[in-house]
């Protein structure tokens, strides 16, 4: 975890100390929609329904070259996933749930940013990294109290980091005043599991889409 957090400070440093133009500043916020894929054994079914969570964050951008640009980011990210999971022995149901599971996450991401035109309206095209710190668990049920055991088992196999690529396309829309609109979708592809479940053979990975508005200045 320690190394995670320098990785963190240390881009975030030295992207600043190097910058051979004035950087830009900005803050985004959005909402994001995780498609979970969830491998088991026989032993348990889990069904999932994606649900929308919140995502917000500030930036660091730095102008390397004509149309291309760096951006770090730093931000906070909220996922919602809805999950019915039923186990079974010998091929019969003997206990199920329905939760509806929160996860909250810091999340690092260093990214390419090249614009397709030099116009007021300028759209462009982003490719990078993530890094994902994991900070909490939370389940809800509508149909009485969450079973502790289920709150154990998901607080010990979160994993507690994770890193992935991002790709994604948006617009900005200069104006006349010293900000920046901008609007973005972003797709992130898993590079691994976010959950671990051994004894029944349970992995999640998740594909999450995400939509930004955002002002720079």
């Amino acid at each position: 975890m320690k190394k995670i957090y320098f990785f963190i400070f240390f881009s975030v440093f030295t992207f600043t100390l190097n910058a051979q133009h004035k950087p830009f500043f900005g803050l985004k916020l959005g909402a994001n929609v995780p498609n979970v894929a969830v491998s088991s054994s026989e032993l348990v079914k889990v069904d999932t329904e994606n649900k929308f969570g919140i995502t917000a964050g500030l930036f660091i951008e730095l102008p390397v070259m004509h149309k291309f640009n760096i951006q770090s980011e730093l931000g906070y990210e909220q996922k919602f996933t809805g999950a019915g999971t039923v186990f079974y022995y010998n091929s019969f149901p003997i206990e199920s749930h329905n939760l509806d599971e929160r996860s909250d996450y810091l999340v690092y991401s260093l990214r390419a940013k090249y614009f397709l035109t030099d116009r007021a309206v300028n759209p462009y095209v982003v490719l990078g990294v993530s890094v994902s710190i994991f900070l909490d668990s939370h389940l809800f049920s509508t149909y009485g109290e969450v079973p502790e055991t289920a709150k154990i088992l998901m607080d010990e196999n979160f994993k507690r980091f994770c890193y992935y690529p991002v790709t994604g396309a948006g617009c900005e829309f200069n104006t006349l005043s010293s900000y920046t609109f901008l609007t973005e979708i972003n797709f992130a592809l898993p590079a691994g599991s976010y959950f671990e479940y051994t004894p029944y053979g349970i992995s999640a990975r998740t594909y999450t889409l995400d939509l930004k508005i955002g002002l720079k200045f």
